[in-house]
């Protein structure tokens, strides 16, 4: 894909995959506010987790998805 080295390549998609693997077995295909809350705190999770950084995660997605609809005509 590359025609040149790239090292960084290598380590973002690492680190995306990684992430992708954490959210998922957080609990992400089935409830994405406690996954985001897990991501950020742990297993022990405090109701600031859920309540403030969980919902922003949340917002700012339907966000994105807001703007990717738009873009495709949707």
């Amino acid at each position: 894909m590359y025609s040149f080295a790239n090292t960084w390549h290598k380590s973002v998609a690492d680190a995306f995959v990684a992430a992708s693997l954490y959210l998922k077995d957080a609990g992400a295909a089935s409830n994405e506010k406690l996954a985001a809350a897990r991501y950020y705190c742990g297993y022990k999770i405090r109701a600031v987790c859920t309540n403030v950084y969980a919902a922003r995660v949340l917002e700012t997605a339907r966000q994105f998805q807001d703007d990717i609809n738009l873009l495709n005509g949707q």
